[in-house]
């Protein structure tokens, strides 16, 4: 299998990746998911406020990886990801992965998952990230828990999350200090 990855860069990969992420929908954990679609994500794809590198196989996408500037922290939000079934174990979420931590100008990156979801727990510690608090953020029936990675790109010695059971509202002053405010500005 040869695989292509590459920024969503035009009209056509937009619509392929809306595309892709409705027929993901199944296997989404989130309320309001076809609203949050096409009510938001899609608008702020369009806008730039949201970035998005796909995966591809034979021309059509298997894998994709959604991020944002967070709202209140310098740091880089993963919005969406996701890999085809037919592509599991093939490393595409690893290398969406990468690429997004190659371009990101913040000091860290941020994320949140179902908190009973082990398989994506699993995946995450096994690829840096480290587990920061729980929270109900979607569903009041439902916890999440936010997960955080410092950028290794920008800081390769520099251990920001000394304690990953402090909340990411402590790092906050750290990351400031840590990250490239110009390339932050450059980001929005």
């Amino acid at each position: 299998m040869q695989f292509t990855f590459r920024p969503v860069s035009s009209i056509h990969d937009l619509n392929s990746l809306i595309d892709f992420l409705w027929k993901q929908q199944e296997r989404v954990f989130y309320p309001n998911y076809d609203s949050w679609l096409e009510g938001v994500c899609k608008p702020e794809l369009e806008s730039g406020y949201k970035r998005a590198w796909i995966a591809l196989y034979d021309h059509l996408i298997i894998g994709n990886v959604v991020v944002q500037r967070h709202k209140q922290l310098p740091a880089l939000e993963l919005k969406n990801a996701r890999v085809d079934e037919r592509a599991k174990g093939r490393n595409v979420a690893s290398f969406l992965f990468r690429q997004v931590e190659v371009e990101n100008p913040f000091g860290f990156m941020i994320a949140d998952f179902p908190a009973d979801d082990i398989a994506i727990e699993g995946y995450l510690l096994s690829q840096g990230w480290q587990i920061s608090y729980q929270a109900q953020l979607y569903d009041s029936e439902r916890l999440e828990k936010i997960v955080v990675k410092p950028n290794r790109i920008l800081f390769p010695h520099q251990d920001i999350f000394l304690d990953p059971a402090l909340p990411v509202s402590k790092y906050l002053k750290q990351a400031q200090r840590l990250a490239n405010l110009q390339a932050v500005q450059d980001f929005q």
